[in-house]
């Protein structure tokens, strides 16, 4: 059988229901999560924000690269237009005898 000397080691070794109130309860912890899941949901928010203003960055940056093709191409052209021009430009030059200074 079990002593009331018993009983009071096994008290002294486990918790007791007073031992136990100090620790949250489940509604405690319910009311710490609420809390905790509505930033997570504004995180969330501003995450999504940010994902869709670097989305349209960098498809303002593809246009910009494409643009700036564009204009190396173009330079491209212009410069071999304008050095045919200056050959052409020295080849009548030389035919009709005048002298062109630099």
């Amino acid at each position: 059988m079990i002593t009331d000397q018993d009983i009071e080691k096994l008290q002294s070794v486990f918790a007791t229901k007073t031992d136990l109130s100090v620790f949250a309860t489940k509604d405690d912890i319910k009311a710490e999560l609420v809390p905790l899941h509505q930033k997570i949901d504004d995180l969330q928010q501003e995450v999504d924000g940010l994902r869709e203003s670097i989305q349209m960055l960098s498809v303002s940056i593809d246009k910009l690269v494409k643009s700036v093709e564009d204009l190396k191409q173009e330079y491209s052209l212009v410069v071999h237009q304008l050095d045919k021009h200056e050959k052409w430009i020295r080849q009548i030059a030389e035919k009709a005898g005048v002298l062109l200074l630099e």
